[in-house]
């Protein structure tokens, strides 16, 4: 699962950063590739507080660098296994990490 989430407006941890960021704590594929930034933080890191998978950001506040979000109102689109892509409500921000698992056998409830 492939997830929106725009750079901070000062470009620093900019385009490269999930790779660099979330692949540093071992969330890697098979080949070396990035699975899922979904939850990840960082122990001492101000941007933990009140931290979230998936919801609204904005440009100029850093911490939102850490969690999925997009410019479009009221969600995000998300690229899918199966090559689907779906606009996600932030309502569906339960359901991100689950949707991200490979073989959890979890149970996904489409938010209404």
């Amino acid at each position: 699962m492939v997830g929106e989430r725009p750079p901070p407006d000062t470009y620093q941890a900019g385009w490269w950063y999930p790779g660099f960021h979330f692949s540093a704590r071992g969330h890697r594929g098979p080949n070396g590739g990035l699975v899922a930034g979904a939850g990840l933080y960082f122990i001492n890191d101000p941007c933990t507080i009140g931290k979230r998978t998936f919801g609204p950001g904005r440009l100029d506040n850093p911490c939102d660098r850490n969690h999925y979000w997009s410019l479009h109102p009221g969600g995000a689109n998300f690229l899918f296994a199966d090559g689907s892509v779906r606009f996600l409500s932030y309502a569906a921000e339960p359901i991100i990490i689950p949707l991200a698992s490979i073989n959890g056998g979890e149970i996904v409830q489409w938010p209404e």
